[in-house]
């Protein structure tokens, strides 16, 4: 009975693991990897607003202040604690660049592409918070300077 089990459990993963290849070699890879270029583009820019707003509101400190608590504490070490927060601002740039710089090679072209659409999930997700959070952040500073 276990064997018969056994059995139809792997006959089972060969036929759900060969319809996911399938689609997933379906999938128009020079759109993907067209808009994997494009939000990546757009989230180096946020990145790069989100830093700036910030630097600027730190000329205003009797009102601004960091609500995040590590910048926050990083912040308070001059120069140093500044370079070290941008370090872990950008970190993250690393593996979401492999995964928009990654060729396709025939012999693994579905793994490669489950790489990229697992990137191109995470570049809309982080540039919906980052829209979010560079919007907030020059609206406040707009606030600051009127």
């Amino acid at each position: 009975m276990l064997d018969e089990f056994r059995r139809r459990a792997a006959e089972r993963y060969h036929k759900v693991k060969k319809r996911d290849e399938e689609w997933i070699l379906r999938i128009n890879l020079p759109w993907v990897q067209t808009m994997l270029w494009l939000l990546f583009a757009i989230l180096v820019v946020l990145e790069f607003v989100d830093v700036v707003s910030t630097l600027a509101a730190l000329n205003f400190p009797t009102i601004f202040s960091e609500l995040n608590p590590i910048a926050a504490g990083l912040f308070q070490l001059k120069f140093l604690g500044f370079l070290l927060a941008l370090t872990l601002k950008y970190a993250p740039l690393i593996p979401i660049g492999y995964g928009v710089f990654l060729r396709e090679p025939q012999a693994r072209s579905a793994q490669v592409r489950a790489v990229k659409i697992g990137t191109l999930v995470v570049l809309v997700t982080a540039n919906i918070i980052y829209i979010a959070i560079a919007t907030n952040n020059l609206s406040y500073l707009a606030r600051l300077v009127a």
